[in-house]
């Protein structure tokens, strides 16, 4: 968290091995219908939202001001609101 300021992980959220989440995020719960599933090396741009019970592959990159509520597939990356894939990753959802 190389500027670890006003982060929110809900305690039930998983967030993988090296990922890297900037200032202003939020990662938590939707309707309460489950939490975010992390994977490995995921990048997390500044005040971002991950919400629900969703799934970011490893390797992913989240753009910063993203709203995702959808799966992201290994090594994609995601920007908007809501968050829409604009470079090809290895296309799959993790398990």
């Amino acid at each position: 968290m190389p500027h670890a300021r006003n982060i929110v992980i809900h305690r039930r959220s998983v967030v993988g091995d090296h990922a890297t989440i900037f200032h202003n995020v939020t990662i938590g719960g939707r309707d309460y219908n489950g939490y975010p599933l992390l994977g490995r090396g995921v990048l997390v741009g500044v005040a971002s939202s991950v919400l629900g019970a969703i799934r970011v592959g490893d390797g992913a990159r989240i753009g910063a001001h993203s709203l995702v509520i959808d799966d992201v597939p290994v090594g994609e990356t995601v920007v908007g609101i809501p968050a829409r894939m604009v470079h090809g990753g290895k296309g799959s959802i993790p398990e």
